[in-house]
């Protein structure tokens, strides 16, 4: 009995000692599955507080503190699809700094899932991101391929205005406008879709207007403002009015626009530059070196003091902007100095001209005098002769008859023989030789 009694104790002793063990491994355990828990919603926690510290950053577009933050996010991501949100996140911040190759890297590392949807909705992102690369086609076959998923959703508008302005970098209007048209009746059963056609009338205008098509562009860029309520919006719309009344030469609306969009002052470094170039292209259509060379000194000084505002994907459109206002005022310039040139020349040819005609009218005058001089010289030796003619005549009246001819004729010298005339032969040929000046010798026969 004694010894069943010491067994039971036994046992219970040794069961009481194995719970003890069993409870402490599931508070162990319990303990473990609790940090684990905790620590899983404190990484979850840091994600979301860095996401969304995030993107206020990229709407206020302090894009270099967003890229810090972001990428914080994307190193502490926990499972896939945090890696997704932040990787799509940074692909998103590298396409507003326009570094679209590094846009596309973050965007094909968020595309990594097995949602169709979200896959076409990355896939139109880096067709835009290879239409900033300039590669068209490669951006129509993306497009093509969302469209052929068939997982498009709402953004299908977006898809045709992609494929849209690609057909258009490839110098194919109708494919363009077709796709152009078939993003705006999407558009259309979108509600609250005002910023929509505002975008896609612009997208509409600007391919009107890279054709060629000045009316039509002109026609949606002010369906464009209509809509718009910002006024850096505004502004832009209005300095795309004024460029494409430039390229159909109607300075006056040009200057009109131009006039509206200064107006507005949108504060916009992009807009103040794009005021400026369209300023200088106008002012050299309208042969105005002064006010171009101030222009060109505003632009230069608006860079000059704004460099740490320009990321560097956006220097090539500043500086060509600035390139091409400066070349055009040399070229404006040098027409000037080939005009004063030219002035210059033609005087100095008019002036030589009037001095060669000068010297020739007296040169010409004094040919006429040099003849009439002797003309009239001539003339009084005529008078002269006929006046001793006369004279003569008078003074020896004779009888011809009781004349003799003496003359020599003869080349060897010997007179010719004393020849008896007629009265008539002799008084005929007496006047001949008065009124030739012919030496003769009148003798009186004794």
């Amino acid at each position: 009995m004694i010894k069943g009694i010491v067994n039971l104790n036994y046992i219970i002793r040794s069961l009481e000692k194995k719970m003890r063990i069993i409870t402490l491994t599931l508070l162990l355990l319990l303990n473990a599955t609790v940090v684990t828990f905790s620590q899983k919603n404190t990484e979850k926690s840091a994600f979301n507080k860095l996401y969304l510290k995030a993107l206020p950053l990229v709407q206020n577009n302090d894009i270099d503190s967003a890229k810090i933050v972001a990428f914080n996010a994307f190193n502490i991501a926990a499972n896939n699809k945090e890696k997704r949100k932040a990787s799509f996140l940074l692909g998103h911040i590298y396409r507003i700094s326009k570094e679209y190759n590094k846009s596309n890297k973050f965007y094909n590392l968020s595309i990594n899932t097995q949602d169709k949807a979200w896959q076409a909705y990355v896939q139109v992102n880096i067709a835009n991101n290879c239409m900033s690369l300039n590669k068209p086609y490669e951006a129509i076959r993306l497009g093509q391929e969302v469209v052929n998923s068939g997982f498009h959703a709402n953004y299908l508008y977006a898809v045709y205005t992609t494929i849209g302005k690609a057909y258009a970098n490839i110098n194919k209007p109708d494919s363009s406008f077709a796709y152009l048209d078939k993003a705006y009746s999407k558009i259309l059963t979108i509600k609250n879709n005002k910023i929509l056609k505002a975008n896609h009338f612009f997208t509409i205008a600007k391919t009107n207007e890279m054709f060629g098509r000045y009316d039509d562009a002109v026609l949606y860029y002010k369906k464009s403002q209509k809509l718009r309520n910002k006024n850096e919006d505004r502004c832009n719309v209005s300095l795309h009015l004024a460029q494409c009344y430039l390229k159909s030469n109607n300075s006056n609306l040009a200057e009109k626009y131009l006039r509206l969009a200064e107006s507005i002052n949108s504060g916009s470094l992009y807009n103040k530059a794009l005021l400026l170039k369209t300023k200088g292209i106008l002012f050299f259509k309208q042969k105005k070196l002064s006010e171009l060379s101030l222009v060109c000194q505003k632009i230069n000084d608006l860079l000059d003091n704004n460099l740490r505002e320009i990321i560097k994907e956006d220097q090539l459109f500043y500086v060509k902007s600035r390139k091409e206002l400066f070349h055009k005022r040399n070229l404006l310039q040098l027409e000037f100095d080939q005009r004063a040139i030219s002035a210059k020349q033609h005087l100095q040819t008019v002036a030589t001209l009037r001095l060669a005609g000068f010297l020739s009218m007296v040169f010409l005058l004094v040919i006429v005098l040099i003849i009439f001089a002797r003309h009239k010289t001539k003339a009084k030796k005529r008078e002269q002769l006929q006046l001793l003619s006369s004279e003569n005549i008078g003074q020896n009246i004779v009888k011809i008859r009781s004349l003799k001819v003496v003359h020599t004729a003869k080349k060897d010298g010997t007179l010719e023989q004393e020849n008896e005339l007629t009265e008539d032969e002799k008084a005929k040929q007496v006047c001949d030789w008065i009124s030739s000046n012919a030496t003769f010798t009148l003798r009186r026969d004794t």
